[in-house]
């Protein structure tokens, strides 16, 4: 398995090579409009009901740099839901559009919730554009800023997991596990819940 700094070497070269391979030339843009991000992201139900342990929501969008050095920022937008149970079986689903614009789709496969931060690890079931690798799984950090006006969620870069560099289903669970804190930026609008 690839070791934290490893990893880390291995999303921020595959977001680079996603970047390129994505041809963009510029910001990607909004899709629409903020009220697009009030759709919910969907619960479960109630922690210490029915086995449910911890459980993350979110939804929002974030400025980044743009890809190619751009003057301008690009937005990313994210949706997430998960939860764990008792039993250790964990569900839910993402949904990312990077700052290069490629739009991830996955199932979440593992979650960490340690204090007000989230591990959260996936698939990498449907890509647009197409990658120009093979991705074995994906994993987000996120942190939960609390309530109230000056409440700051948090959210890491999106990592990828590529088969090309040796990357394996295992690593996307180590991240979970290891539940290192990562580097983590605020969100621009939307929330985060982690409980």
């Amino acid at each position: 398995m690839l070791d934290r700094i490893g990893r880390t070497g291995l999303v921020l070269a595959f977001v680079a090579a996603t970047a390129a391979a994505c041809g963009e030339t510029g910001p990607t843009q909004p899709g629409g409009s903020g009220a697009d991000l009030e759709a919910l992201t969907g619960s479960a139900g109630t922690l210490g009901v029915e086995g449910l342990t911890s459980q993350v929501s979110g939804v929002g969008q974030q400025w980044a740099s743009a890809p190619g050095g751009e003057t301008q920022p690009a937005l990313r937008r994210f949706t997430i839901n998960a939860q764990k149970q008792a039993d250790g079986s964990v569900t839910g689903h993402h949904n990312i559009v990077t700052a290069s614009g490629l739009h991830i789709e996955g199932v979440v496969t593992c979650l960490n919730v340690v204090g007000d931060r989230a591990f959260i690890g996936g698939t990498f079931r449907n890509a647009q554009p197409a990658p120009p690798f093979t991705a074995v799984g994906v994993a987000l950090e996120v942190v939960d800023g609390g309530s109230g006006p000056a409440a700051v969620d948090q959210i890491s870069p999106f990592g990828i997991f590529a088969a090309e560099l040796g990357a394996t289903e295992a690593d996307v669970q180590a991240f979970c596990d290891d539940a290192i804190p990562g580097p983590v930026s605020p969100i621009d609008l939307g929330s985060i819940n982690v409980n």
